[in-house]
């Protein structure tokens, strides 16, 4: 099977099967059909290959994005179980995803692991974490398409249990912050090689109301927490540059302050160790 349509195949399938329908006509649009009940965590996949395909394949080198995800955290400075755990592992599974577009096996096993070791902070069982380790070996075999499945399913894993009463709160935080990490990803690609069309992408504005709301329903004391307010206005921050009309373009200038807002937000949270 073509690879491209491989991909595509398995977004659907996770994406049916977990809290978003997708629009029956036309091409997938992640604004349509968010459903208020519940959401699961977006991935940036989809955003990358629509990328290749406005741009044209091997106009992005994915391999020299990656690199800038590699080695920005050790997973021991955080241990904060309410807040810091959730917002870097959410980082850390749109950098695992990253790393497959990029075929960069050292991305992928450095955010695999990392990964494990946070979900096991959380509670995720061990069995469930099986996964982490076919993710680390079909990677060190270059069996791609099998690591973005296994990947996918890891990621279905952690956000089962994060969906358990008790662990909602750190889940809404997880998905934001994994959102943000995406959009850093993309605006830093789409800010360098603009076109109209390419920007059209990163129109979401449904998807980020959703987690605003999601955000707004957390525990008083998780809700003042300060990397929680500014995780919640930089999601504002962003809703007013991506509410744009359908099928319309987003200026070059507001893809630069888009990625200026999300390096400010990754720099903060980085180096909030605790």
């Amino acid at each position: 099977m073509n690879e491209k349509y491989f991909l595509t195949a398995v977004i659907a399938g996770l994406f049916f099967s977990s809290g978003i329908s997708i629009a029956q006509k036309g091409a997938f649009d992640p604004n349509e059909g968010v459903k208020q009940a519940g959401m699961v965590t977006p991935t940036v996949i989809d955003k990358m290959i629509a990328v290749n395909m406005v741009l044209g394949k091997g106009k992005v080198d994915w391999r020299g994005v990656g690199g800038n995800y590699a080695d920005y955290m050790s997973r021991d400075d955080y241990k904060d179980k309410n807040v810091m755990l959730p917002v870097m592992m959410g980082l850390r599974m749109s950098d695992g995803v990253l790393s497959i577009m990029a075929r960069d096996v050292e991305l992928l096993n450095k955010a695999a692991a990392d990964i494990e070791f946070m979900a096991d902070k959380l509670g995720v069982g061990g069995s469930q974490l099986k996964r982490a380790a076919r993710v680390k070996a079909f990677a060190n075999k270059k069996d791609w398409n099998r690591v973005f499945l296994e990947l996918g399913y890891l990621q279905k894993d952690i956000m089962a249990t994060m969906a358990q009463e008790g662990n909602r709160d750190r889940r809404a935080i997880l998905i934001s912050s994994g959102w943000i990490e995406g959009a850093h990803m993309m605006s830093s690609v789409i800010k360098t090689q603009y076109s109209k069309p390419a920007s059209a992408l990163l129109r979401e504005p449904m998807l980020v109301k959703q987690m605003l709301a999601d955000l707004s329903k957390l525990d008083p004391k998780k809700k003042a927490d300060p990397v929680v307010v500014e995780l919640n206005t930089v999601l504002k921050k962003l809703l007013a540059i991506i509410d744009v009309p359908m099928h319309s373009s987003i200026d070059k200038e507001k893809i630069e302050e888009m990625h200026k807002i999300t390096s400010q937000f990754r720099q903060l949270v980085i180096g909030n160790k605790r």
